[in-house]
């Protein structure tokens, strides 16, 4: 499938289906560098419509968004996080590993 049908599909799927999003994106994660920031377009797309909706929900400008959601973006931690909220979304760190850490008195032990 030709990638501008796949994105069609991604956007409409994603529309239909918005449980599906925060899967979508972590997986995103783990693609080489920018297949996250071109992922949260499809969802800004599906979610939204696009740069300028974006732009008024975030109080970005527009085409600093159309920037930063690119394979070669580099977005701010903060703009990064407004737009993630504006799509009721957020940020969370959670280990590599299965594993619960030792507590620090169990370590001194």
């Amino acid at each position: 499938m030709p990638i501008k049908q796949w994105r069609d599909y991604m956007v409409e799927r994603l529309h239909d289906h918005p449980e599906e999003i925060p899967g979508y994106l972590n997986a995103s994660l783990v693609e080489p560098d920018g297949t996250f920031l071109i992922a949260l377009k499809t969802v800004v797309e599906a979610r939204i419509g696009g740069a300028a909706a974006l732009s008024r929900g975030t109080g970005l400008h527009r085409v600093s968004l159309q920037n930063m959601l690119t394979a070669k973006g580099n977005p701010r931690l903060s703009s990064l996080v407004r737009v993630l909220d504006s799509l009721g979304l957020r940020l969370a760190v959670v280990s590599k590993v299965n594993r619960r850490p030792k507590a620090r008195d169990e370590a001194v032990q």
